[in-house]
């Protein structure tokens, strides 16, 4: 059977192979579609080799998989459409695609400040926004997929991780296959995170979701088995957290406020020898993990004033974008909206059926006093949580009257505390099931499974009405509130400005070349004259002349100024240049997965032997 498996590729290759040579040749877009279609037929080779590979495995761990996939293809669903709907932060994702792979064409890896953003003038959208996982959707977009296919070939991508990740987290707790199957199939169909995905296109959010129940099961193992192995939770809380971090700083910040909060209400166990240890090292460990992104990240942060960081003494008031308790229950509303304080106007915001009847039937039994101490901690933890993302929670006055909330409301909108809220209600959710009669179980599943037909339903019958992103442009100026801009200015500013390179004095200019971190332009001067170049300044660029020699570089005003002596006549190269320290802590974070890794393989290996 492999034999001629092995027959049938390499006939396949070649076919493939001499259509790509002829198609470049006669037709450059047949040739795209044909590149796609190759790698695409080496991934399946690929796939049914790992079939092949490991079919003891596969066999032995039949049923866990045939549930993972279910959730992953159940999940998926609305990409099976042509196109994709317009979500709010839609085309700033498309161009973080855009931009990491007009870096990897020129050679530039990772990217920093990309001049594919603004017109050309520059975004350091990669220094404050992780976009490690991104680099999937920029291969499938170099592959040849169009901007918007690569999108939805991350979307898949995050699915299944999630759906791998929710099933092995909810498995290790309970101990249960159909019970986390449920878990993950209600924490998958959740409706909040399906309006991340497909109508906020929020996708450091829906991305940091997949990692959410590490964190759990992490502190599960923390806090509720006493055998547990410590260096193994603290590299799991690490990595997690890393994880969550480097892809969406808002979660990441959620997360460590409630796991302090948490951590502090379990102060007996949190200060066992084994726990203090747990903590110690993973926050060495995320640190390491990390450092690849916190080094750049503080560097601009604390050395820039940019509209993220200003000392603003504006109170933030958000309260009015809390969730209303009835939209809690609004398990049929539009999927479609903003976040507004008119209900007719806003999206669906609430967790969903299955995990919102879970916390009905919870209190229930809280109420006939038949609700044993996990269940009880879980619904306390959900309805708290709940209350502080809705509107009834006093954010307006707490931020006005105590400096710390007013720094706490950087989370811009309540309800994005849900994103935590799902896991615990799902905890509470798979741990309710855990005990309960098979009938339930098959009640929730199916709940799980319309909520996810009626979401598709809503999304159907509201495609047409968006704007569906076919082309393969994409709005550079689209940077939602221009929180990495210079303060004060804002993407309008940017695109009023000129955007060619000038002389302040006499002479004359000439652009010869643009990349994604550079931009060359041959210059004339008669005098001592200023080069101002159409970049924004940011920390790390650098001025050339064509004899390698360094120019004196400077901002001037918003814009990167070049000094030009009287009489040259050559060419100015500016370049961004990535910070020797950077690169040496991309290169501890890579080794310390590598390790990671390595040990992993190893231990998988002695269990084995």
């Amino acid at each position: 059977m492999k034999k001629r498996f092995g027959l049938f590729q390499i006939i396949i290759l070649l076919i493939i192979t001499i259509s790509l040579i002829f198609s470049r040749i006669y037709a450059s877009s047949i040739y795209s579609v044909l590149k796609s279609l190759f790698f695409l037929y080496l991934f399946i080779i690929f796939f049914i080799d790992i079939i092949l590979i490991r079919l003891d495995f596969i066999t032995k761990n039949r049923d866990k998989i045939v549930f993972i996939s279910s959730v992953f293809l159940i999940t998926s669903i609305p990409l099976f459409l042509k196109g994709i709907s317009e979500g709010q932060d839609l085309q700033f994702h498309l161009m973080r695609i855009e931009s990491i792979v007009a870096a990897i064409r020129d050679g530039v890896f990772p990217i920093r400040v990309s001049r594919t953003w603004l017109g050309g003038y520059g975004y350091p959208t990669s220094i404050f926004y992780g976009d490690a996982l991104l680099y999937f959707a920029a291969l499938l977009r170099l592959i040849g997929f169009s901007v918007v296919n690569a999108y939805k070939g991350y979307i898949l991508f995050v699915n299944l991780l999630s759906a791998i990740i929710s099933f092995y987290c909810l498995d290790k707790i309970f101990k249960d296959d159909k019970v986390a199957f449920l878990g993950t199939l209600a924490y998958g169909t959740c409706s909040y995170r399906l309006v991340n995905i497909f109508v906020r296109a929020a996708v450091g959010e829906y991305t940091a979701m997949a990692f959410l129940p590490l964190v759990a099961l992490a502190v599960y193992e923390m806090y509720y088995i006493k055998e547990s192995e410590w260096k193994k939770n603290a590299l799991l809380l690490a990595i997690s957290m890393s994880l969550i971090f480097t892809t969406h700083l808002l979660t990441a910040f959620m997360v460590c406020i409630i796991l302090a909060v948490y951590a502090l209400v379990n102060y007996k166990k949190t200060f066992s020898v084994d726990n203090i240890k747990t903590y110690i090292a993973s926050i060495f460990m995320f640190v390491i993990s990390s450092l690849y992104f916190l080094v750049p990240f503080i560097s601009y942060y604390f050395s820039t004033e940019l509209n993220i960081n200003s000392d603003s003494s504006e109170i933030n008031e958000i309260q009015d974008h809390g969730i209303y308790l009835t939209q809690l229950f609004a398990f049929f509303s539009k999927s479609f909206g903003i976040s507004s304080e008119f209900v007719t106007e806003r999206m669906q915001l609430t967790p969903g059926i299955v995990l919102m009847l879970a916390l009905v039937y919870a209190l229930y039994k809280m109420a006939q006093g038949k609700a044993d101490l996990k269940v009880k901690e879980l619904t306390i933890y959900s309805v708290i949580l709940i209350f502080i993302s809705s509107n009834l929670f006093p954010w307006d006055y707490l931020c006005e009257h105590f400096y710390v909330f007013n720094k706490l409301a950087v989370i811009q909108f309540p309800w994005r505390i849900l994103g935590v809220t799902t896991v615990v209600l799902t905890l509470l959710m798979s741990y309710l099931l855990s005990y309960s009669q098979e009938h339930y179980k098959k009640v929730m599943g199916l709940l799980a499974f319309m909520s996810i037909c009626f979401f598709v339903s809503d999304y159907c019958n509201n495609f047409s009405i968006t704007y569906p992103v076919y082309k393969e442009s994409v709005d550079s100026y689209a940077i939602g509130w221009a929180e990495y801009l210079p303060y004060g200015f804002t993407s309008a500013d940017i695109q009023n400005m000129d955007d060619e390179p000038y002389l302040k004095g006499s002479g004359s200019v000439e652009l010869l070349e643009e990349e994604s971190v550079s931009i060359s332009v041959n210059c004339v001067s008669n005098e001592d004259n200023v080069l101002i170049m159409p970049l924004i300044y940011y920390p790390n660029y650098h001025a050339y002349d064509e004899g390698g020699n360094e120019l004196v570089l400077y901002q001037d005003g918003i814009n990167v100024a070049v000094e030009v002596p009287n009489g040259f006549n050559g060419m100015i190269r500016v370049i961004y240049k990535t910070p020797f320290l950077w690169n040496i802590a991309l290169i501890i974070s890579a080794l310390f997965y590598v390790g990671v890794a390595i040990s992993f393989y190893r231990g998988r290996k002695d269990v084995k032997n």
